[in-house]
């Protein structure tokens, strides 16, 4: 299933593009809309090889599968290495006589930091032009 937003390009430096997206149509049916935090749009930045200048309207398309799956990556791994730092320390060294509150804080400082540096990695690894596509409007 594939997500589509209309945009409109702010910038193109070499192929690098920064569209501003309005928010959802779905937003203004909500409740929260009048009090919500969110921003009325948002800036994407996002490359195209194709010829898109500045002040042309686009639209992009992602597949809604593949961003729901990296959503998932982005909160449960930091979320289980998180609880695994916390408990691991605590089962593990139980009866040792070590103070296993200070080690499992310090476990746990040690697993979030590990899992952003996995998450900046897949990032870096990952194929931004293949996770959103743009064309122009004509």
């Amino acid at each position: 299933m594939a997500m589509t937003k209309e945009g409109l390009v702010l910038e193109n430096n070499n192929g690098n593009l920064k569209i501003k997206v309005d928010r959802n149509s779905a937003c203004g049916s909500c409740a929260a809309s009048a009090s919500c935090a969110e921003r009325k749009t948002t800036i994407i930045e996002v490359f195209s090889a194709d010829n898109i200048n500045k002040g042309d309207k686009v639209i992009l398309e992602s597949d809604a599968d593949e961003i729901s799956r990296i959503s998932a990556l982005v909160y449960i791994i930091p979320a289980i290495l998180v609880m695994l730092g916390a408990i691991l320390p605590s089962m593990l060294l139980k009866n040792t006589g070590y103070d296993t509150n200070l080690i499992s804080l310090g476990s746990v400082i040690l697993m979030l930091a590990l899992s952003i540096l996995y998450i900046k990695r897949l990032d870096k690894g990952s194929k931004k032009e293949k996770l959103i596509k743009v064309r122009k409007v004509y």
